[in-house]
């Protein structure tokens, strides 16, 4: 459409829009999130260029380690990276609830739909498709 500007979040606005679309699913949930996001953690990473999917990420997790979050890229700032934060996110953040609560690696995998229905709550928690 004529006039229309796609919108674009940098990567602040993304941390502070995800932790507050989280709030409904609770304190402790948002702490785990900000301190997954927190730069000074080093839980985070993003990729300097493009690789070749689109709006791609990925958790990183093993017992006894702080989950981490890979980002392929974030540099345009548009809203499906943001997604990628969130979701991708959630699956950190599933891991490392599972690590701090001892659960034995033999129990940390099943069905996709599984493991995929917890980030798909942090993705839908703020209401918004697209984030």
């Amino acid at each position: 459409m004529p006039g229309f500007v796609v919108p674009r979040m940098t990567l602040d606005e993304t941390r502070a829009a995800v932790l507050a679309a989280l709030a409904p699913l609770g304190a402790d949930y948002v702490e785990h999130f900000r301190a997954l996001l927190d730069p000074g953690n080093g839980r985070m990473d993003i990729a300097a260029e493009q690789g070749r999917r689109i709006n791609g990420g990925f958790s990183i997790g093993a017992p006894g380690v702080a989950s981490g979050l890979f980002v392929e890229n974030y540099g345009r700032g548009l809203l499906g990276n943001s997604r990628v934060i969130i979701h991708e996110g959630g699956h950190a953040i599933h891991r490392q609830l599972m690590t701090e609560s001892d659960v034995s690696p033999f129990y940390t995998q099943g069905p996709n739909w599984m493991l995929e229905g917890f980030a798909i709550l942090s993705t839908r928690t703020s209401g918004s498709p697209k984030l």
